[in-house]
């Protein structure tokens, strides 16, 4: 057997993109391949074949399998005595003295029968296996070149050389070698098929690894490695009930071992079964106790429990544990992201810059947290210099754009977007984001041009439709809007968006029954939604049933309290019914929370109106 007894090469993107070479390296999983068992020196029998006329050679080679060797090593030199030019015996002769023991000695016999035959390909393949033992990977690696030049069907020395590959961390030479190291070979061979799987996972090709292994398992089957790896294909494909079964398999195998309970706690945290997930680390830190991995993916799953305290109190057990934590720094900022901690998060990600770990993601992370924090003047700095650092990438341009734009500087965020698009012409978020600055700046028609063009790139794209259907509403080109809005509702009866906005579409071109019909079908799908509620209750307003309007408006106004929208509906209806007080308070409170919302300006009249004066307009 070749493959590893023990954690597979980056332990696949521990299951789902997890074990990236930053994460998996500081959780103390190493990115690299582990150390692979030296060859089993009985393999060197493999290929050597014997003239059925050497009568001589033949009785050697049955000594050697028998384990033999001193009596096989006898008869070989007795046939050299009579033959001294014969390749095959000297390959012989050194396989059965490196089988004996003598490694020199064998290593001189097969370097004799590839001098006698340059042409001995299966020869010079057991000299890399002889090197390959010895430690010197680099002189095994020409040797296996030079077999694979001679013979390039020789399906051992590009098994060996896809192990050299997988050792110094080039997945792709070592996949093209195992493949062809895999032709011809048994049905029921595992050996370096394992490998291949594993590296199949950490490319992401995990429909090619349970391929490879789903066949060749059965479940009552010895080999844990084969079953952890094809437990992390099938995580890969989302089949997350049998990667459960796969790794529940090596737990049966490998009692005392972490990595089946850690696997299982991934498993369970993607199912959703976040309790399960935190039982089976716990085991994984009573086997291991001060292992950085556990405590991180212990902080993952209550990341996904959004206990962020929690979380963040397990990535600093882990980043004190690990000899390299960046990768777990990443996910302390992370936290500090999501609990609104903008500025702790800074020092992190400037700290993560001054690394060799520094990537584009890191740049855009610091910048990011500048933004969200509103160090605008510290953000814009960091953005330009991750356009710079990164010249042949559309994505920091677009970055830099969409920043612009955040920030209201259209004029730049537009240039900036377009610079993006010069370089990746049909990239849907670049184009999304441009339309988005157009819009912002006033430019409609150049906002739904762009727009429309998504929707030609993916004409199947519901969200890509809706934005476009959301800006012709706005533009008031409220026939093409109601087209758009229907074609989402045939291809997603109950999306609630389409429903609401065609149903405000509508009611404000005076259709409102047929409104009210589309208003009661968002309101089965949305009744205890904010903005659905409002909508339907406007639209009882329109129809003069103002009582039955104002309970489902005031209902709405409970659950979007601040909603200024809302306010000024609820206003209006309480004026219709002669409540003046009370539709004062409400355009009072709404206009205080903003002056510029649908209605606003009807909302200023109206109080204007009420007061019997003018009313300041903030």
């Amino acid at each position: 057997m070749w493959h590893k007894s023990s954690w597979p090469a980056a332990t696949i993107i521990l299951l789902s993109c997890l074990w990236r070479a930053d994460i998996s390296s500081a959780v103390g999983i190493s990115g690299d391949s582990l150390p692979t068992p030296p060859p089993d020196f009985r393999e060197l029998l493999e290929d050597v074949t014997v003239s059925r006329s050497d009568d001589l050679l033949r009785e050697a080679l049955d000594l050697v399998n028998s384990g033999k060797y001193e009596a096989a090593i006898r008869k070989i030199r007795a046939h050299l005595e009579t033959k001294p030019n014969s390749a095959p015996a000297y390959e012989l002769l050194g396989a059965a003295q490196v089988l004996e023991g003598g490694i020199d000695d064998g290593l001189k016999s097969l370097k004799k029968a590839v001098q006698i035959d340059p042409k001995q390909s299966t020869a010079i393949t057991k000299i890399g296996d002889v090197y390959l033992t010895q430690g010197q990977s680099k002189k095994a690696k020409e040797e296996f070149l030079k077999a694979i030049h001679i013979a390039p069907a020789n399906n051992r020395a590009h098994q060996r050389l896809g192990i050299l590959y997988e050792r110094e961390g080039k997945a792709n030479l070592a996949i093209e070698h195992y493949e062809k190291g895999v032709v011809d070979t048994p049905s029921g061979y595992i050996g370096i098929k394992v490998n291949l799987a594993g590296l199949y996972n950490v490319t992401g090709q995990f429909d090619k690894a349970v391929a490879l292994l789903e066949g060749l398992l059965t479940p009552d089957s010895k080999d844990a490695t084969a079953h952890f790896i094809l437990g992390n294909g099938y995580l890969g494909l989302k089949k997350t009930a049998k990667a459960i079964d796969e790794y529940n398999r090596v737990l049966k195998l490998e009692p005392l071992s972490e990595r089946a309970p850690l696997a299982l706690a991934v498993a369970y945290r993607e199912q959703g079964n976040h309790d399960a997930s935190l039982k089976e680390l716990e085991k994984v830190l009573k086997i291991k106790p001060s292992w950085a991995g556990g405590y991180f993916q212990m902080g993952e799953t209550l990341f996904a429990m959004e206990q962020y305290d929690a979380a963040l109190e397990n990535y600093k057990k882990a980043e004190k544990l690990s000899s390299h934590p960046v990768g777990i720094q990443k996910r302390i900022a992370a936290v500090y992201l999501k609990q609104g901690k903008y500025r702790d998060a800074v020092p992190i990600y400037k700290s993560i810059l001054q690394t060799k770990d520094a990537s584009m993601e890191s740049y855009e992370l610091l910048a990011s947290a500048y933004q969200m924090s509103e160090q605008f003047d510290l953000a814009e700095p960091i953005f330009k210099e991750m356009v710079l650092k990164f010249p042949d990438k559309a994505y920091p341009v677009y970055r830099l754009g969409v920043f612009y734009g955040y920030v209201k500087k259209y004029d730049q965020a537009i240039s900036e977007l377009k610079k993006a698009l010069a370089m990746s012409p049909e990239d849907p978020a670049i184009l999304k984001a441009l339309s988005i600055a157009y819009n912002q700046k006033g430019e409609r028609v150049s906002a739904i041009e762009i727009a429309r063009t998504i929707t030609k790139l993916r004409p199947k794209s519901i969200p890509d439709k809706f934005y476009l259907a959301a800006l012709t509403q706005d533009a008031h080109r409220d026939k093409e809007a109601i087209v758009l809005y229907r074609e989402i509702l045939a291809q997603n009866p109950n999306h609630l968006g389409a429903l609401n906005n065609l149903a405000v579409v509508l009611s404000d071109g005076g259709r409102t029954e047929e409104a009210l019909q589309v208003s009661q079908k968002a309101m089965l799908e949305g009744p205890e939604n904010g903005f659905i509620l409002d909508t339907h209750g406007w639209i009882l307003f329109k129809q003069n049933k103002y009582q039955e309007s104002l309970a489902v408006l005031n209902k709405s106004l409970s659950l979007s309290p601040n909603n200024p929208v809302t306010m000024y509906h609820v206003a209006t209806v309480y004026n219709a019914l002669h409540n003046t007080q009370a539709a004062k308070e409400n355009l009072e409170k709404a206009l205080s929370v903003s002056n510029d919302f649908k209605g606003a300006e009807d909302a200023r009249k109206l109080l204007k109106l009420l007061n019997g004066k003018d009313t300041p307009t903030q």
